[in-house]
């Protein structure tokens, strides 16, 4: 049968410590469920909590397979395990064919602040950074980077000249809870590769919360990987006697 599955949102964050509440549904009762964490392990349905002990929490699903949805609930979650793409598997009632199956990605932060994607490469033209608010759709105060050589600068939505002549703020605004920047000139390897942070303050919070991203361009990756195959690095890494 002609089965879609939907999931209730995605992305999916969280604050490090806080009940994380994933789902997805179909148009049609559903005989069974379960969930996929990123790290590989299958979460067995019961509606009783159970202990996972690989990921040192507990979680339970809800009684709605009859509604068509899969819900599970897991408490607490942590940021260093649990951050990632899980999936929502379906079985259909009636159906004889494989799982249906539905991707959810999931970020869970220690401060106000995540960004979502770690890693930017870019091969040629702007690189887009962007960080959003914990949980998702706050307003934030401001918004602020770091690049990797210890610069730092502000960008905001309402003024539409570049800083330093080189960024300008790209996101669906504060108000939304996100912070985004666009690098219009081609990547300066030694200013722009590496580590950026990405800052911002929530209305009405006391602590600026920050994350970071990796931005390298194809260029960059290519160089340190002919340097390590050059001739001289090859006799300088061969075994000595």
């Amino acid at each position: 049968p002609d089965i879609e599955v939907e999931t209730h949102r995605t992305p999916v964050v969280v604050k490090d410590g806080s009940e994380l509440h994933l789902s997805c549904s179909a148009q049609r009762p559903v005989e069974y469920c379960w969930f996929r964490h990123p790290t590989g392990v299958t979460l067995h349905f019961s509606t009783d909590s159970v202990y996972q002990e690989q990921l040192y929490w507990d979680y339970a699903y809800d009684d709605t397979l009859q509604l068509g949805v899969c819900t599970i609930r897991v408490l607490p979650a942590i940021s260093i395990v649990d951050s990632g793409e899980w999936t929502c598997n379906l079985g259909v009632i009636g159906s004889s064919e494989e799982d249906y199956a539905k991707r959810i990605t999931v970020g869970v932060s220690e401060t106000d602040v995540i960004s979502l994607e770690k890693e930017v490469v870019v091969s040629e033209g702007p690189a887009v950074l962007k960080c959003y608010s914990v949980p998702l759709g706050l307003p934030l105060e401001y918004c602020r980077f770091v690049r990797p050589d210890g610069k730092g600068f502000n960008v905001d939505p309402r003024n539409n000249n570049t800083v330093l002549g080189r960024y300008r703020y790209e996101a669906e605004g504060l108000a939304k809870g996100e912070c985004g920047l666009r690098i219009v000139s081609e990547i300066n390897d030694a200013e722009e590769v590496g580590n950026w942070t990405c800052v911002a303050r929530l209305q009405g919070r006391k602590k600026e919360g920050y994350d970071f991203i990796t931005l390298t361009t194809d260029g960059y990756v290519k160089n340190q990987q002919s340097a390590t195959r050059s001739p001289a690095n090859q006799v300088n890494n061969q075994p000595t006697d």
